[in-house]
């Protein structure tokens, strides 16, 4: 069992997910303050601060559900393996659900040697053309989506995979706001002008073994911090900065013995705080986002 898991499922192969999200909100203690150097009236400083408290506290967001397909598309002559990934996902509000495609290349030694990503979604397209091809395998290897730590790995019981990352997501967050901002000239030059920090990230999967349904077993765990992202402050828009104070992700997947994902469960916990200027006060928002993701074969 000393080998790593590969890919052996013949071409044309397709497995498909069902996918649940379930997410929560919590706002912590609104703070309210006096820019430095401005005189603020402390009546109206608390004011502000009942006022922005009013229907805070815990929101939890309806489950959304979506579906998950797993295609081996192609084989080469030297083992590689093309997958082909599809997710379509509702999105509350909207009637066209989300599209996203990503088609990988894994040589057998479990690396990923291309990766390139597209959906049919307008903002998600625009989103992804302002991705250079880099920064998408760097984000898909980060999130986990290019099966990372799993492929090519050694099949020992207790075997860590860790991979400790520097991402700079500048390019990342302004090609998001800027589909975000759509057409409106105004709102992309607010948005334009975005600065962020890199993300510290750590991913560790361990080789747990194969389970009683006779499925390769993985836990995974993660942590991020050292994030900020600032903008606005132009074009009407308040100066804005949001901190990651701690991000901590962990979870299970597991993988059939041809290779291809079966169930997999994921949890994530970011706590954050958003700062903004507004004319003579400064408003600090702490908040916490829980999030839940399952998968199950269909």
């Amino acid at each position: 069992m000393g080998t790593g898991l590969r890919i052996t499922a013949p071409v044309g192969t397709t497995v498909e997910l069902q996918i649940t999200t379930e997410s929560r909100m919590s706002m912590g203690k609104v703070e309210v303050t006096a820019v430095p150097g401005r005189q603020v009236p402390a009546a109206k400083l608390q004011a502000m601060q009942q006022e922005m408290s009013r229907g805070m506290g815990q929101t939890n967001v309806p489950a959304i559900a979506g579906k998950l397909f797993v295609r081996v598309a192609a084989r080469a002559a030297d083992g590689s393996v093309t997958l082909l990934t599809s997710m379509i996902q509702s999105i509350p509000g909207e009637k066209a659900p989300l599209t996203l495609r990503m088609t990988q290349q894994v040589a057998p030694s479990g690396i990923v040697t291309s990766l390139s990503m597209d959906s049919d979604h307008p903002m998600m397209k625009a989103m992804l053309a302002g991705f250079t091809s880099e920064k998408l395998r760097q984000f898909a290897s980060q999130s986990g989506a290019d099966h990372t730590g799993i492929y090519g790995r050694p099949l020992v019981k207790g075997a860590v995979h860790t991979q400790t990352a520097t991402v700079d997501l500048q390019e990342i967050m302004s090609a998001v706001l800027q589909g975000i901002a759509g057409q409106d000239p105004e709102v992309a030059a607010a948005l334009r002008d975005i600065k962020t920090s890199p993300l510290k990230t750590t991913t560790t999967t361990t080789y747990a073994g194969v389970n009683a349904q006779g499925l390769h077993t993985f836990t995974v765990s993660g942590r991020s911090d050292g994030y900020r992202m600032s903008l606005g402050g132009k074009g009407g828009m308040p100066a804005m900065t949001m901190e990651l104070v701690n991000v901590q992700t962990s979870g299970s997947s597991a993988y059939r013995p041809d290779g291809l994902p079966g169930p997999m469960t994921q949890q994530s916990s970011m706590q954050m705080v958003m700062t903004m200027q507004m004319d003579d006060v400064i408003l600090k928002m702490p908040m916490t986002m829980t999030q839940t993701v399952t998968a199950r074969p269909r």
